[in-house]
């Protein structure tokens, strides 16, 4: 049964997801209230390019907690294999 990455924008931002060893990339500014839902099977990756226009979740788990409200971009991936949620941030 695959994972489910789901993002909702509270602003325009820009959204990168890619899964790793799938031909899916998804590229975009997207606008405010905007909800992308990705299936994934083994690992998502995404860059996202402010903590504060966003809204995450891995399943019904809430990736908000680690997600702090300061300007900051964040890169990370997440691995249902091992379940591991690995990220950092970027200052613009």
């Amino acid at each position: 049964m695959p994972a489910v990455f789901s993002l909702t924008s509270k602003t325009q931002t820009k959204v990168t997801l890619s899964i790793i060893g799938d031909n899916f990339s998804y590229n975009k500014v997207i606008p405010a209230d905007t909800t992308i839902t990705v299936p994934f099977d083994k690992t998502i990756s995404f860059d996202l390019w402010s903590a504060q226009h966003i809204s995450a979740n891995i399943g019904n788990i809430s990736l908000d907690g680690y997600f702090n409200d300061e300007d900051v971009s964040i890169r990370g991936w997440f691995d249902t294999q091992n379940s591991i949620l690995v990220f950092t941030y970027f200052n613009h």
